[in-house]
């Protein structure tokens, strides 16, 4: 199978050197259909804290606004009537510190992407960027969904929730890691993950919603001629891209 990219512009940040790829992963059929159908299934900050179990899906640090070093805080207690006054040694601290405004994590929902970047200069090491990890098809599933026209995609996307009034925001996310101490910027929120989740390459629209509840829909109507549809194995080892110039 051969697939023609040219560059893409649809992201705020992108670099011009790259080719990116959006994807969604799939675990079940009806899913995919659905998916398919331009109805889309939008799942709440919220609901990727609350995830119980080893899967690389569920974050507890989702919509995290800060992380602070332990040399780099002074927490206090204190009571005033019981005459309280304690500081706690940073040597106290088992890990860093995290704030985040768990609030209104139900009220942000995020429709999630693999979308690897792949740098124009290292095109022989293609399938090294673009690889699924084991992992991920664990956690996530075996069915591929490729959208090879990713900007017609994202403008569906955009004029649909502008329709319905619902304001979004499109971005990588940024892997930080966890030896630092970081404020994040607020017009980042959501778009913030540990380092040790990179390898799913996340790419995000982020909806701001009124209602603080799960998930949410919103209908695109039918995308079929923008994507199709492969196993794992045949994205990892199939695909062949070639570079032409318009």
């Amino acid at each position: 199978m051969v697939l023609s990219f040219v560059i893409s512009q649809y992201t705020e940040n992108i670099m011009s050197d790259s080719i990116n790829l959006l994807v969604k992963i799939f675990s079940k059929q009806e899913h995919i259909n659905e998916f398919l159908d331009g109805n889309l299934y939008i799942s709440s900050l919220k609901k990727f804290v609350e995830m119980q179990g080893n899967n690389t899906q569920a974050d507890l640090l989702e919509g995290i606004t800060g992380q602070y070093q332990p040399h780099d805080i002074i927490i206090t207690i204190k009571q005033s009537e019981l005459g309280i006054n304690h500081t706690i040694p940073p040597e106290d601290y088992s890990a860093p510190i995290y704030t985040s405004s768990n609030g209104d994590l139900g009220k942000l929902k995020a429709l999630c992407f693999f979308s690897p970047l792949i740098k124009m200069n290292n095109f022989e090491n293609i399938k090294d960027d673009i690889r699924i990890t084991d992992k991920m098809r664990k956690d996530f599933g075996e069915d591929v969904v490729l959208i090879h026209k990713p900007q017609e995609f994202i403008n569906r996307v955009l004029e649909t929730a502008k329709k319905e009034k619902i304001s979004c925001k499109t971005k990588h996310i940024n892997y930080f890691p966890e030896s630092e101490t970081i404020d994040f910027d607020s017009q980042n929120f959501g778009f913030n993950k540990r380092q040790l989740f990179d390898f799913q390459k996340e790419f995000r629209i982020m909806f701001s919603t009124t209602e603080s509840n799960n998930h949410m829909r919103l209908n695109i109507g039918d995308i079929r001629n923008l994507c199709v549809v492969l196993n794992v194995d045949q994205f990892n080892e199939e695909l062949e891209f070639k570079i032409e110039t318009i």
